[in-house]
């Protein structure tokens, strides 16, 4: 009898217990985590390239930047993608479509077009270039390339992505799993591997093999493949091209460290 009590007693406790809340910012950051370790652990078995000390210099400099990326977002309190989606979601013009399936597949396309033609901008304008260019300055291209951006470049992308829901109307679900769905791609297409008929499906989407010509040091080359997810964008518009570069990164530019990073997107020395 008494232990029972103190059993009874013992486990009020625990029965209080429960997991913390995670809020769809965080389940989404795990979703692209998880992501991102099961590709980079991929990408070590069958890497295209020896993983020489510098590739490795190149994996630190990238996760670093994207750590200090991620606080400076924070600090700045940068406004939520799914705060402005809970805001604007009711208008927009995808609010005259009635069909929840057509919907989300039309976001979807429309947002990869947006990416597509921005990204494009970012080659076209020296003042957006300036920044993007910290991107390509990476000698060696791997899983880590994708979060290789530079802090004033991602708050542009950024606006550019609430200008798209704000005019769209796109639902929160929605702007989750696209942010996701696309953050996910975006790791994949810079793996340095050989993808299985990666000559098929580049005929769809974004795959390495397409990517790493964009990353090319000959501006003929890396001013192509501008797609984030669909490569139809790049065969519509003219801008695809199926190359394997000889060198990647860009000319004169040495592999360089998270400060000499942040540096070098305010300068305009690399035309």
């Amino acid at each position: 009898m008494m232990l029972r009590k103190f059993c009874s007693e013992l486990s009020f406790p625990i029965v209080q217990l429960s997991l913390p809340e995670i809020t769809y910012e965080q389940l989404q950051l795990l979703v692209i985590l998880i992501a991102f370790i099961a590709m980079l652990i991929f990408e070590g078995f069958y890497t295209r390239e020896k993983p020489l000390k510098t590739f490795r210099r190149s994996y630190l400099t990238n996760i670093v930047l994207f750590i200090f990326n991620s606080a400076v977002m924070s600090l700045l309190s940068v406004c939520s993608l799914l705060t402005i989606a809970d805001q604007y979601s009711t208008g927009g013009l995808l609010s005259q479509i009635s069909n929840p399936i057509i919907k989300i597949v039309a976001s979807f396309m429309l947002l990869d077009l947006t990416l597509y033609f921005w990204h494009k901008a970012n080659h076209t304008f020296g003042f957006l270039w300036m920044f993007h260019k910290v991107h390509h300055s990476d000698p060696f291209f791997n899983t880590s390339t994708a979060f290789r951006l530079h802090f004033v470049e991602l708050l542009l992308t950024t606006g550019i992505k609430a200008l798209y829901i704000i005019v769209l109307g796109v639902d929160k679900a929605v702007v989750i799993i696209s942010e996701a769905v696309i953050t996910v791609f975006v790791i994949f297409h810079h793996m340095d591997i050989s993808v299985p008929g990666e000559k098929w499906l580049g005929q769809f989407i974004i795959v390495p093999y397409l990517h790493r010509a964009h990353h090319s040091v000959r501006r003929e080359e890396h001013d192509r493949n501008y797609g984030a997810v669909f490569s139809i964008w790049d065969r519509l518009f003219n801008t695809m091209i199926e190359v394997k570069p000889a060198e990647i990164g860009l000319k004169c530019v040495k592999a360089r460290s998270f400060i000499e990073l942040l540096f070098f997107g305010f300068s305009r020395a690399y035309p």
